[in-house]
């Protein structure tokens, strides 16, 4: 069985850090992250991924993600 490229639903979409081939990072998305003046879509992000895209890349954080913790509040 080899790596799934492809984050799962729901998940994070952001390359994994330490790895020599892009991989999703995979952890719960809280956001949609974007960038200004690129042609990207935006993707979503868990909280570590889009701290750093907005912080470091450029990113803009464009919506928050509904988690199941907020939708059963």
């Amino acid at each position: 069985m080899g790596l799934k490229l492809e984050a799962k639903p729901g998940c994070c979409e952001e390359a994994a850090m330490g790895l020599p081939f892009y991989a999703p990072c995979n952890k719960p998305a809280i956001a949609m992250v974007g960038w200004k003046g690129r042609s990207d879509k935006p993707i979503r992000m868990c909280f570590g991924c889009a701290d750093h895209n907005v912080r470091n890349r450029g990113g803009e954080k464009i919506s928050d993600i509904a988690t199941e913790t907020q939708e059963s509040r």
